[in-house]
């Protein structure tokens, strides 16, 4: 393949003549310089070199001498091709030896046949062997040419193909331009009729804009020009501010106040909200937008102004009214009421479905509500009504559902829209159920007290207190068995109530002992101590015995509380069940566990009676039994009288436990502690003078029912005041009430006339009352109870009375341990 050198410096120029000679097939060596060339040409000895002429290092015409007239590159044949073409750069070409000289920019068919003649046409004479010497007189001046005839008619022959070719593009491009002109002077004639047109449709839309429009001068800032629009904003005519400059037109400081803020202008400059006040004072607030554009070789800015005042208090106060609705603690979702295809929905819908804004609209109603249906009674209600108000269940999107209220009511705005107010209500739902249960229990509470006081023996006693917790409580079973010292150490059931249907005859026997049948709750309640709970039998591994049986009758949740005699022992265990998952919360649990032991003081109450009729039978000469005996005779009585208030059952002996308490954290003597319990166990004796219905009314006492309670102290201490008891019992039962600043009743004494005892009583009767239920209001706790007795310390309480019982509070005293 045939060897062509391309000596370039350009690489424009380079990669021209690199495409063209590769087209034509040569393979090709690039130098870029001077220099590189004559290097490469020495190192390949190419079948011709095309080289420009003024390249660093070495020129052309250099580079041409060096292979001409060197003894081994002599026949190379060299083309100089470049911008230069006088005559003077001819005849230099010559003088260097070149073979042929091409004008750039090089007309590629012309320099592929001038290639293809010199390599048809070998050099066959050396330059030096063949010069020759002639004067040429040229534009005033003498110049030598040297060289050979061969090579000056080449290079003659080149320079007229040049002028040929350029002569041909000189015409071309004449012929080209004269057609243009023709072109344009029609594309005038065209755009002068357009601009006419363009001139009338701009002066139209000028005037008729819905916004002002300033033109005005870039150079000099002179308004030239203003519609309608702008003259009305303004509040004044055309005339009165065209011709002057922005600046000095006081209504349009705000968008140029000197030559300086002007130049901003030019910046097209947006401002969107600019406040402007008008001739006659109104405060606007526009939307600027300037934009520069040139007039033949003059510059204009047009301002356009748009009155954004009524559309920016509009935003706003949709702004307003969206957050608002975001913030709003209920959901409100906006729907088609034709095809209930969800449009919007605030912030707390969409956190309380779990979906974004986005992602809810276009859900239907029945895609977060599963129950709603298009044509159910809520729906005709709404059609006919307007509105509608209901409960139901919403979906989120974890598929959980919960409950909510639903408020909805038809909206006529530019079509009908459905609006839903919708409130989670599962707290509420929650507190419902939590009341009802604790209701459940309060009056199995109170029916359970009233059968204490009235039982005769001990197995009606038992079954009465399962009627009753079934039938009052409303649960759905409950048994009642006895510790048995057996081998198996079984549960012995006594007595049940409810839908037993058999089940305590056919389930495998249940037993307190540490084996698979102990391991059920009644087993692990006896031997702990500790009520056990079971909130879903069908998932409750330690139910696996009696599962099967206990699913068949209903029974969905359970609790056993262990039934305990004085000691602690553990003689017996009530069982009670639910038909609902999830029961005996804490209060529900707190109200069985005072029934539980109310009940286990029942039948230790009646123990003790039957114990007592027989160690007076049989000691009666004993006075010190006699009078152990008549004590814990007056005591058991006082507890057991005290169950006709259902809502202070269990007062008497927890205000002695925290009195007693009390009194030992004030290092008080153990016979005093005694005392102040056993006087504390009484203290409300007087009790049985009230009217059992006036003390289990859950509403407001008239003043005469009143003081028929506040008579009790009295009462009371006419009942045991010939007692002889080895403490001032009788005091404590008639001055529990009164306080130190004479406040109290039923005398008013003061601080000096209540002994030590009774205010230690009084400190413990205040929080234990304050901290329990009555029947006219829920229990307040034990925080509310410290508040009161702190805040009466020292004028109605007795100070370190008040700072003891403070100290066995912290110390996690509890009335139900």
């Amino acid at each position: 393949m045939i060897e062509i050198l391309i000596v370039e410096d350009s690489l424009i120029e380079a990669e021209l003549l690199r495409r063209a000679l590769s087209r034509a097939g040569y393979h090709l060596a690039i130098a870029r310089d001077g220099q590189a060339g004559l290097e490469a040409v020495r190192a390949q000895k190419p079948a011709l070199v095309v080289s420009d002429i003024r390249m660093p290092y070495l020129s052309g015409y250099e580079l041409c001498k060096k292979i001409k007239y060197d003894p081994d590159l002599w026949n190379i044949p060299v083309i100089l091709l470049t911008m230069l073409s006088e005559p003077e750069d001819i005849m230099e070409a010559i003088n260097s030896g070149a073979d042929s000289y091409l004008i750039k920019p090089f007309n590629e068919a012309m320099l592929l046949e001038r290639i293809r003649s010199l390599l048809a046409t070998p050099i066959r004479m050396r330059r030096s062997d063949e010069r020759r010497r002639e004067q040429v007189e040229y534009n005033g001046r003498t110049h030598t040419i040297t060289g050979g005839s061969q090579q000056i008619l080449h290079l003659l022959l080149s320079a007229y193909e040049n002028t040929l070719v350029q002569n041909r593009e000189l015409v071309s491009i004449q012929n080209r331009l004269n057609l243009l002109n023709e072109s344009l002077e029609e594309e005038v004639r065209s755009r002068t009729a357009q601009l006419a047109a363009s001139e009338v449709k701009f002066r139209s839309m000028f005037e008729g804009s819905s916004d002002g429009i300033l033109l005005i001068e870039a150079e000099t800032g002179i308004i030239v020009d203003a519609n309608p629009v702008m003259s009305e904003l303004l509040g004044m005519s055309r005339e009165a501010f065209c011709g002057k400059q922005v600046w000095e037109v006081e209504l349009l400081s705000p968008i140029a106040s000197d030559g300086e803020s002007f130049g901003k202008l030019k910046e097209n400059l947006r401002r969107e909200n600019l406040p402007l006040v008008s001739a006659s004072g109104n405060k606007l607030s526009v939307e600027l937008a300037c934009n520069v554009y040139l007039a033949g070789a003059t510059p204009y800015i047009q301002c356009s102004l748009r009155d954004i005042t009524e559309y920016r208090k509009t935003r706003i106060a949709l702004q307003l009214f969206r957050t608002l609705i975001d913030h709003s603690n209920d959901a409100i979702v906006v729907y088609d009421p034709e095809t209930y295809e969800i449009l919007d929905m605030n912030g707390k819908g969409c956190r309380d479905l779990g979906y974004s804004p986005e992602e809810i609209r276009g859900f239907r109603i029945s895609d977060i509500d599963p129950g709603f249906r298009s044509e159910n009674r809520i729906v005709e209600d709404l059609r006919h009504q307007g509105s509608a108000l209901f409960e139901s269940v919403h979906r989120r999107r974890d598929g959980s559902l919960f409950p909510v209220e639903v408020s909805v009511r038809n909206i006529e705005l530019d079509r009908n829209y459905g609006l839903a107010v919708v409130r989670d209500i599962t707290e509420r739902k929650k507190s419902e159920l939590a009341l009802l249960r604790a209701n459940r229990a309060l009056k199995a509470l109170s029916a359970c007290n009233t059968v204490l006081v009235h039982a005769e023996n001990e197995a009606g006693l038992l079954d009465e207190m399962c009627q009753v917790i079934v039938k009052q409580g409303g649960y759905h079973f409950a048994w009642i068995g006895q510790v048995m010292h057996d081998e198996k150490m079984s549960l012995q059931p006594l007595a049940h109530a409810g839908h037993e249907e058999g089940y305590l005859g056919i389930i495998p026997g249940i037993s307190w002992g540490d084996s698979l049948l102990g391991l059920g709750p009644s087993g692990r309640a006896v031997r702990s101590g500790i009520p056990q709970v079971s909130r879903d039998i069908a998932t409750d591994p330690s139910y696996s015995p009696w599962r099967e049986e206990a699913l068949k009758r209903g029974y969905v949740s359970s609790i056993s509380l262990p039934l305990m005699k004085r000691d602690g022992s553990i003689f017996g265990i009530l069982a009670v069940f639910s038909s609902e998952s999830d029961a005996f919360d804490e209060e529900e649990t707190g109200l069985l566990v005072e029934l539980a032991a109310d009940l286990s003081f029942g039948i230790t109450t009646m123990h003790m009676r039957i114990e007592r009729d027989k160690a007076v039978e049989g000691e009666r000469v004993q006075a010190f039994r006699l009078r152990q005996s008549l004590e814990e005779t007056i005591a058991a009585i006082a507890l057991t009288l005290e169950k006709r208030d259902p809502y202070t059952a269990g007062h008497q002996q927890r205000v002695a436990k925290l009195s007693a308490a009390i009194a030992e954290e004030m290092q008080l003597p153990e016979d005093m502690v005694q005392g102040i319990h056993f006087g504390a166990l009484i203290h409300d004796i007087g009790k049985v003078y009230v009217p059992a219905e006036i003390l289990n009314r859950p509403g407001k006492l008239s003043e005469i029912e009143f003081g028929l309670i506040k008579s009790h102290p009295e009462v009371g201490y006419e009942i045991v005041r010939d007692i002889h008891f080895p403490w001032p019992v009788a005091q404590m039962v008639r001055s529990h009430h009164e306080r130190l600043n004479g406040s109290g009743y039923p005398r008013g004494l003061g601080a000096e006339e209540i002994g030590l005892e009774t205010r230690i009583l009084s400190v413990a009767d205040v929080v234990e009352a304050m901290a329990a239920h009555r029947p006219y209001r829920a229990a307040r706790g034990l925080d509310e109870a410290r508040r009161e007795i702190l805040r009466g310390r020292g004028t109605e309480y007795d100070e370190k009375a008040v700072d003891a019982c403070i100290s066995v509070l912290d110390k996690g005293f509890s009335f139900n341990s």
